[in-house]
């Protein structure tokens, strides 16, 4: 697997996880466990995907659709 530069791994965390804590209430840690273990997190990270491609709005509801 071809992973995704850190930079854009590291834009895509915070601005999913600050979201993820806005929609649902969640603390920081929490929403990052629930980010960073999901099984969306591990496609975003394969380059091959192209899930960079996505908003991060997109990427929420990927998350709570296939994890």
């Amino acid at each position: 697997m071809t992973r995704m530069p850190s930079f854009s791994l590291d834009y895509y965390n915070k601005s999913v996880i600050q979201r993820i804590m806005d929609k649902y209430d969640m603390h920081q840690m929490d929403a990052a466990r629930a980010f960073l273990t999901f099984e969306t997190h591990k496609m975003l990270e394969d380059v091959n995907l192209a899930m960079w491609k996505f908003s991060e709005r997109t990427i929420i509801i990927m998350l709570y659709e296939i994890s």
